[in-house]
């Protein structure tokens, strides 16, 4: 185990942790939790956004003997203690949990996901190395996000396809990417804004996307190599899920925690709330590539090497199944009601 409560000013490498607030099947959870493990996280503080669930149940009963793991339960105590009840709006639960995370660390640096985003580094490189670089260049390491797209046909496994980054500021959509406009924001339909992992120490708040010192965005170093894949839908499904579920808030609340293009996917979704096929068509029309090699050739997606069955393997002593199939069958006990149609 690496040396904790050190900081970053020695001939070491930093050391970092990871913190996620997760609502999601355990298999997603588990991948998150072992990939970071695998690249070098001393801790990953995981946060169950339901923690009755049958995924939470699962996920707390399999990283009891997960050396590096820290869970917390969010329940009604919790919550009460820490901020006087639950927030409504999950990117306000995010920004408290992750805090409270980033405050009782003993990491130099505190990485700030979600469970569908996975930190990516390129083949026998360490992101402590990527640190040791940025020391003392600022508060935090932005990491650029990388969107899964689909290559089209049927999916099969959670994690296959290619990915796609966001386009320059002020670029003009591609034709290739016109008809997916409104429902983009620099070419990708998830967010262009990325990941923050912030120096440990500082008075900061940890936001979803960028962390907050004595209220303002403080300096950052973009990350050279490091980058942060980000799977909006392990499956068609998920992702129809995810509209449907943010669907489920109060219109009038969706510009505290949606940006103008996810709110146009989610109207999209309320206004055909009966129409299960013209869902899936959004999907496939914003998250498929019907020639993988024309994009690549135009340097709207590219390939990234990323599977974690191996890490889930080694740090539970067994594979999981990383099906689609199975992944749409957890989805469908756990929200039986939105899930009906689809």
């Amino acid at each position: 185990m690496t040396q904790q409560g050190a900081r970053d000013d020695d001939d070491r490498h930093p050391v970092w942790d990871v913190v996620l607030l997760a609502d999601e099947p355990s298999v997603l959870v588990l991948a998150n939790l072992c990939w970071h493990l695998e690249q070098g996280a001393q801790e990953v503080h995981l946060y169950l956004d339901a923690p009755q669930s049958p995924s939470a149940r699962t996920i707390t009963a399999m990283v009891q003997a997960l050396p590096g793991v820290r869970v917390t339960e969010c329940d009604d105590r919790f919550w009460q203690g820490l901020n006087g009840g639950r927030p409504v709006l999950q990117t306000r639960r995010q920004t408290l949990v992750a805090t409270h995370a980033y405050r009782r660390s003993r990491a130099d640096w505190m990485l700030n996901l979600d469970a569908d985003e996975f930190l990516w580094m390129p083949a026998g490189q360490r992101f402590g190395d990527e640190l040791a670089d940025a020391a003392g260049h600022g508060a935090y390491l932005a990491l650029p996000t990388r969107e899964r797209a689909y290559v089209r046909g049927p999916v099969r496994a959670l994690f296959e396809g290619v990915f796609r980054g966001p386009l320059p500021r002020r670029d003009p959509v591609p034709p290739d990417l016109a008809n997916q406009e409104p429902f983009i924001a620099r070419g990708v339909s998830g967010h262009a804004a990325g990941k923050a992992c912030t120096r440990t120490g500082l008075r900061a708040v940890l936001r979803p996307h960028a962390p907050r010192v004595d209220g303002a965005l403080p300096p950052s170093r973009p990350a050279r190599n490091a980058v942060m894949l980000h799977f909006d839908g392990l499956t068609p499904l998920h992702w129809m899920l995810k509209l449907r579920r943010y669907g489920a808030h109060d219109p009038a609340h969706w510009s505290r925690f949606l940006a103008e293009h996810r709110r146009a996917q989610v109207a999209f979704a309320r206004d055909h709330g009966n129409d299960a096929r013209a869902l899936r068509e959004l999907h496939d029309r914003l998250k498929s590539v019907a020639d993988p090699a024309a994009m690549q050739a135009a340097g709207l997606v590219r390939a990234y090497e990323f599977d974690p069955a191996p890490a889930l393997a080694r740090w539970l002593g067994k594979p999981l199944d990383l099906s689609a199939d199975a992944f749409d069958d957890a989805l469908r006990l756990a929200y039986p009601d939105l899930a009906h149609d689809l």
